[in-house]
């Protein structure tokens, strides 16, 4: 996934957003200023989310959808950001609305029994906190499964319980634990994870390059793919 792409694209995506709402806002040029907004703290996240949800609305075809996911820390940040842009969503509308009503220039078009909000920032706000509401929702549906791979040493597993404590505070429930190069016991090891799917894949002799050697790896230690 080319996150600078989908950085960009959600740029143009504001700038269209502004000047459709601030029609005195001729251009904003967000496009030159890439490089430098590229950079602010959470741009690389909703790049990421931007991609990941543009894959899974083109790809409904297929039965599982599988992502190497980036380091551990903007891992964590990419999961939980359509939790925190809810709760801030929700405070903005909210601000929204109290601004229109002490101002009176609500607009509202009555037809029977039906009322539409024609103000074009509240509804570009409610479009914006569905979209998350509905990527936070499917988090935390059995669709979604996040297996958490570690190192058998003591860092790394501590490292494990934390991300897994971090899952949970963002309501994704269904985790699993695979313990890489296990040469302990891994019923000790299971324990430590709250997590009831733990696995182990065992230390390898030799060098696992090349389909071969997987093979003969997996053969050797009685797994399957």
């Amino acid at each position: 996934v080319d996150v600078d792409d989908w950085i960009q694209r959600y740029l143009t995506g504001i700038e269209k957003q502004l000047q459709s709402s601030y029609r005195y806002l001729s251009s904003l040029n967000l496009d030159k200023q890439f490089a430098t907004i590229k950079m602010a703290p959470g741009m690389e996240e909703y790049g990421m989310l931007m991609a990941m949800q543009n894959i899974l609305d083109k790809e409904k075809d297929f039965e599982y959808i599988i992502v190497d996911m980036p380091p551990t820390g903007l891992a964590l940040r990419f999961f939980n950001l359509p939790r925190l842009s809810i709760l801030w969503l929700t405070k903005l509308s909210d601000l929204r609305t109290e601004i229109l009503q002490k101002k009176e220039i609500i607009q509202r078009v009555n037809v029977g029994r039906f009322e539409w909000n024609k103000d074009k920032i509240s509804v570009q706000l409610e479009k914006q906190l569905q979209l998350y509401k509905n990527i936070n929702k499917r988090w935390k549906t059995d669709s979604t499964l996040v297996k958490i791979v570690v190192n058998d040493d003591e860092i790394s597993l501590k490292e494990a319980q934390r991300i897994i404590h971090q899952l949970y505070d963002s309501g994704i429930e269904r985790n699993s634990i695979i313990v890489n190069k296990c040469s302990n016991n891994i019923a000790a090891i299971c324990k430590k994870f709250t997590t009831p799917d733990c696995h182990a894949v065992p230390q390898a002799t030799f060098t696992l390059c090349g389909i071969k050697n997987l093979e003969q790896f997996l053969l050797t230690k009685s797994l399957t793919l």
